[in-house]
């Protein structure tokens, strides 16, 4: 099994993806990097979940999360 976290831009990129940790359990977490586009009125959705593989079924889908950018 591995845990997934989908992600989409709502900053009018239109942009998707997703960040899998594929080395299994009890180890150290994937660390995933995208730069978002910055402003008061973007932001990014989560989803998180479970696959067997990369084209298992997704299961234990989370709520969608919201993740607002902002400069560092």
């Amino acid at each position: 099994m591995r845990a997934v976290v989908k992600w989409k831009a709502m900053d009018g990129s239109g942009r998707v993806g997703q960040c899998a940790d594929t080395d299994g359990a009890f180890n150290a977490p994937k660390v995933c990097d995208y730069d978002f586009r910055e402003g008061p009125q973007n932001y990014v959705l989560f989803t998180g979940f479970i696959q067997d593989g990369p084209r298992g079924e997704a299961r234990f889908i989370s709520y969608a999360y919201t993740g607002y950018i902002s400069a560092k």
